[in-house]
């Protein structure tokens, strides 16, 4: 299954601001630890996740990719 505007499509609304808010800073360059949020499962329970993530940078030291599970 697609899932399209992933992770946003089952962010809680009321997390989706600063969820958005930490996507732009993690797309910046910036990493980050332990970031909760609520999501949405497929049986409809909502659920809290934390999330990390860690810029990548290539030998040239430019931005490369951010990663990170959720």
């Amino acid at each position: 299954m697609f899932l399209t505007n992933f992770p946003f499509c089952i962010v809680m609304d009321k997390d989706q601001e600063i969820v958005y808010h930490q996507h732009l800073l993690a797309l910046q360059g910036n990493s980050g630890q332990d970031f909760e949020f609520r999501i949405t499962k497929k049986d409809d329970a909502v659920i809290w996740v934390a999330m990390s993530w860690q810029s990548v940078y290539d030998e040239n030291g430019n931005f490369f990719l951010d990663i990170g599970p959720v």
